[in-house]
């Protein structure tokens, strides 16, 4: 029988001398709501937990792994760092998780990645700019400002936080209700084309950032309290628009260059 293993390592990763003493430390067998079994382990070394895997049938439906990798993998890390590590938390890219995947005949997964850092030798940090942004926006307001932006490009911040706090910086920047519809109306075309409202995108804001803020229920005995919508791409799409949105707000009407980061984090 074939498996899928799906890997998502905690930081920091296992150094390549110390793989090989990586080991299946606890299984927890799982099923979803359609009582399709699947497996959830936690891997790592005798003094740490270092991984943790999720395996399934090679039957089990390709379209519905992401979701539930993404499901599994913030409830585990909630409770790690109740039980385990106050400061646990998976390793990234964008504002997802990083996920490493393989296919084998074994039902029990041996994890196969040496993961290191390599510094860009051709970047050159612009510590004018990061001189002249801090100078700048030393004053209350533009360092609120400021602290909001950061707060919705740091990885370990959930997306819905990170919504709600470009829908502050926003307001902000235009605490004028006419001004801000204006604004949001210049990107009316792409609002549409993340599909999350039918709406207006200066009539479906205040609907997102409600459902961002209180969370809604996906029915059964499971809501997931602070996830705006089913679909975690959409919501990936709508946090890049806001980010352009908020950044070249501030741009026309402070004249400071914010750098938006577009990556999305794919699971």
């Amino acid at each position: 029988m074939r498996y899928f293993h799906h890997f998502l390592p905690l930081h920091p990763p296992v150094p390549e001398s110390e793989l090989a003493n990586v080991q299946c430390l606890h299984e927890i067998p799982a099923q979803t709501e359609t009582c399709e079994q699947f497996m959830i382990r936690l891997l790592g070394r005798p003094h740490t937990i270092d991984i943790i895997a999720v395996t399934f049938p090679i039957e089990f439906e390709i379209g519905k792994r992401g979701r539930l990798i993404e499901k599994v993998g913030n409830h585990m890390l909630a409770v790690l760092r109740l039980t385990y590590d106050s400061h646990a938390d998976v390793l990234r890219t964008g504002d997802g998780f990083l996920n490493l995947a393989m296919e084998s005949n074994e039902s029990v997964p041996s994890y196969p990645a040496a993961i290191t850092f390599q510094v860009n030798e051709n970047h050159v940090a612009d510590v004018r700019n990061v001189a002249a942004l801090f100078c700048e926006t030393g004053a209350k307001d533009k360092a609120a400002l400021i602290a909001l932006l950061a707060e919705a490009q740091t990885p370990t911040i959930p997306l819905h936080y990170k919504i709600l706090s470009l829908v502050r910086a926003l307001e902000m920047l235009f605490p004028k209700e006419i001004e801000r519809e204006e604004w949001l109306d210049r990107y009316e075309d792409r609002f549409a084309s993340v599909n999350v409202s039918s709406m207006r995108f200066r009539n479906a804001l205040p609907a997102i950032r409600a459902r961002c803020a209180h969370g809604v229920s996906r029915g059964g005995d499971s809501p997931l309290v602070g996830q705006a919508y089913s679909e975690i791409h959409q919501l990936m799409a709508l946090l890049v628009l806001l980010r352009h949105v908020v950044s070249e707000g501030v741009q026309e009407k402070l004249g400071l260059q914010i750098t938006v980061n577009d990556q999305l984090g794919i699971l």
